[in-house]
């Protein structure tokens, strides 16, 4: 039915808004119009770059481009924009990785492995290289493309009790993104995962149906979610990123001109992100410590590989959804990277 629906807003969408179609003829003096739906806050890390993006289109576009954002879910939830892009109700997202992994592109798990990146520049370099390709040539197989990965930090533990072991996350309700490795993590800790939208996080923890979540520091801030959290672990146990997205068809309609300008507008948009990313996790943590909105404990090395060790089975379910052979060469590029393999932590 949700398939049905989306299909009948595409059929709408273009009739009634002919600069869908332009890109198909150059010669038409309409203007390409490009949707950018995303379900983040517009003062977000995610926001404030797509906004970037569309002004920097915009400005070397000049008139012949047009890039509508709407962010906050105005148009699709996280679990529709796929749907959407896929069927060109929209030209461009940037969902979490996460959500990619539900695809058939399978690979994308990898990135909700806790503890497999040591640190973001693990993760940056990994993505440049061979693994980062490999990625984006399963998207081609959906009829999708990607052209960036977006690096928004590494997730901590909130919650509305102290969590110190993996113990305590015992019997609790714990938000997760709909990811299959994520809910079996919880489901590993013992805890009870909730898979809900990003649309919807707010909402389960103000009204108590949930206890806690996993979220950068600055999605714990800008979500609004020290209200009914009190308490922080820094874990840093799993990778949050995103990849920005465009409907194949659609860019593959496009002059060769107009492809250079959106990449390179994406390019200069992307180092914008991760540096405005990396800056505001930063500043949000100390902002919830500081500020006394969430008591936030730092775990000893000796606590540290506890959880590594109560989380370390699930890298035989991850080998059961991304084959054996991926995960294996994603340990060896890190490796080859300089950067430690998880099981030799």
């Amino acid at each position: 039915m949700r398939l049905w629906t989306l299909a009948v807003l595409v059929i709408v969408g273009f009739l009634a808004n002919p600069a869908v179609s332009a890109a198909a003829d150059p010669r038409e003096n309409r203007p390409i119009l490009i949707k950018f739906s995303h379900v983040a806050a517009p003062d977000s890390p995610k926001g404030r770059a797509i906004e970037k993006f569309r002004d920097l289109v915009e400005a070397r576009a000049k008139g012949t481009i047009r890039v509508e954002v709407y962010p906050a879910s105005q148009l699709y939830r996280d679990k529709e924009e796929m749907e959407a892009l896929q069927l060109g109700a929209v030209q461009m997202i940037a969902p979490s990785l996460s959500r990619v992994g539900l695809l058939r592109a399978s690979s994308f798990e990898i990135f909700d492995l806790p503890f497999l990146f040591p640190n973001e520049s693990a993760v940056h370099a990994l993505m440049q290289g061979p693994i980062g390709q490999h990625l984006f040539l399963e998207l081609r197989e959906e009829q999708l493309l990607g052209l960036a990965f977006w690096e928004n930090g590494f997730r901590m533990i909130s919650a509305d009790r102290p969590i110190r072991k993996p113990n305590d996350l015992k019997g609790l309700k714990m938000l997760v993104q709909t990811s299959k490795i994520e809910e079996a993590q919880m489901k590993q800790l013992g805890a009870i995962p909730v898979a809900v939208t990003v649309a919807d996080i707010t909402r389960f923890l103000s009204q108590g149906k949930a206890n806690g979540i996993e979220a950068p520091p600055i999605n714990i801030l800008t979500q609004s979610l020290v209200g009914s959290q009190k308490f922080g672990l820094l874990t840093n146990h799993g990778y949050q990123g995103y990849v920005v997205i465009v409907n194949a068809n659609f860019w593959d309609s496009l002059p060769g001109s107009v492809r250079t300008l959106l990449e390179e507008s994406l390019k200069e948009a992307t180092a914008y992100f991760n540096q405005v990313a990396a800056e505001s996790n930063q500043a949000a943590l100390a902002s919830l410590q500081t500020d006394g909105k969430l008591e936030v404990y730092q775990p000893s090395s000796t606590e540290m590989a506890g959880w590594r060790e109560a989380l370390r089975p699930l890298y035989r379910d991850v080998e059961k959804e991304v084959g054996p052979e991926f995960l294996g060469s994603v340990v060896a590029e890190l490796k080859r990277l300089g950067f430690t393999p998880p099981r030799e932590h």
